[in-house]
């Protein structure tokens, strides 16, 4: 095995199976009496909720124009609030101070030292900044300032989501197979099974199945209502989505033909987009043909799930699906062109009240006059 493999610690995870028991060849447990003891995030479906049934404030954040940001594919916070941000189209990597100034890009494309092809993935750890490259499948280092510190290979021959948690890499990839990696060397393949299902579609449902909260690290697979809390010895569950009647019944099969199946469009499915703090857990979800979403706190045990998020605490719009969160913080964003498609509505009806809606947008967001060619806003929102 190449020398460069043993520097870094690769750990693969994508379905349930993961105990030091099942890595050394013994069947993986039933684990559903454990099960019946988690936490259970209550996901009964509602259409719309208030921010302020569970917010206080909402500070807005204009990414300024001096790098452009077309979409926000994943955004990180760093200890001091600084926005660490891929573009959608996976080019770049930029550096935001906590009121939206440009700082930096951390390198760019190119196939010199340092550069890179295609960003799908990237995670801040011990003061690093680390980018996965699908193009070249390595990991490349990074100092908090931009500066090139190493590259690493992975082993893996496959785009791939990763965490990194004190210089331990957790990597997954579509969340629907099932490989342990430890070093860079595979050290566990075998098929999906869990408590309820013993086949498992090939379908991908996110960029991302990996989050983490400090040194916790989560993970979740498709089509389960169960997220995992992973370690370097496997996964194993750690929250329930209640999704009470909804709930995928175990007579249909977990097979590729689930995708055809209209009665899928009966129950509630594929949780994925996890964001994970000590105080709340956010998530969204698929019923019949439409997104759901979900923000549950954790102290009081209450979820608030909605289709539509009505933004009662100021003015101004934003997408539901929460990008990131720290503490009692959630963040999420709304592009440019949006806002200004709102304005125009607002502008054609000539009402007096729509004026004042425009006014006091413009006094949250600023002067400047916004285009839609601008970056997007980040909302970050104090949750009570």
């Amino acid at each position: 095995m190449n020398s460069e493999k043993l520097l870094i610690k690769v750990v693969f995870l994508t379905a349930f199976c993961l105990s030091v028991s099942v890595i050394t060849g013994c069947n993986a447990p039933d684990n559903t009496e454990q099960e019946s003891d988690l936490p259970r995030i209550k996901a009964s479906l509602n259409e719309s909720v208030n921010i302020s049934d569970f917010a206080e404030s909402i500070r807005v954040i204009r990414l300024s124009n001096d790098s452009i940001v077309r979409d926000i594919e994943k955004l990180l916070i760093d200890d001091a609030g600084n926005f660490y941000i891929i573009d959608s189209k996976g080019t770049t990597l930029q550096k935001f101070d906590k009121n939206g100034k440009f700082i930096s890009q951390i390198s760019h494309r190119g196939k010199g030292p340092g550069e890179y092809l295609e960003i799908y993935d990237f995670d801040i750890d011990n003061n690093q900044i680390i980018i996965y490259d699908a193009d070249r499948e390595d990991l490349m280092y990074f100092d908090m300032e931009g500066n090139f510190l190493s590259m690493k290979p992975t082993g893996l021959d496959y785009y791939l989501s990763f965490v990194s948690v004190n210089d331990t890499v957790y990597a997954c990839h579509g969340g629907s197979y099932t490989d342990v990696f430890l070093n860079g060397e595979k050290i566990y393949d075998t098929p999906p099974k869990s408590p309820t299902e013993e086949r498992i579609t090939g379908y991908i449902h996110s960029s991302h199945q990996l989050t983490k909260n400090g040194s916790e690290v989560y993970w979740e697979r498709v089509y389960n209502d169960t997220l995992y809390r992973a370690t370097i010895n496997g996964a194993q569950p750690a929250f329930i989505i209640d999704f009470g009647p909804l709930k995928i019944p175990a007579d249909i099969p977990m097979n590729d033909d689930i995708l055809g199946n209209p009665d899928m469009n009966k129950y509630s499915r594929d949780p994925g987009n996890f964001q994970v703090s000590d105080k709340f857990i956010s998530f969204d979800f698929v019923n019949s043909i439409h997104y759901y979403y979900c923000i549950y706190n954790r102290e009081t045990g209450k979820s608030y799930v909605f289709s539509v998020l009505n933004n009662d605490i100021n003015p101004i719009p934003f997408d539901e699906s929460v990008l990131a969160i720290r503490g009692n913080k959630l963040y999420m964003k709304m592009g440019a062109d949006r806002l200004c498609s709102y304005f125009d509505f607002l502008k054609s009806e000539n009402k007096k009240e729509h004026k004042e809606i425009i006014d006091k947008i413009t006094s949250i967001i600023g002067p400047e006059p916004l285009t839609e060619m601008d970056n997007p806003l980040i909302f970050e929102v104090t949750c009570k």
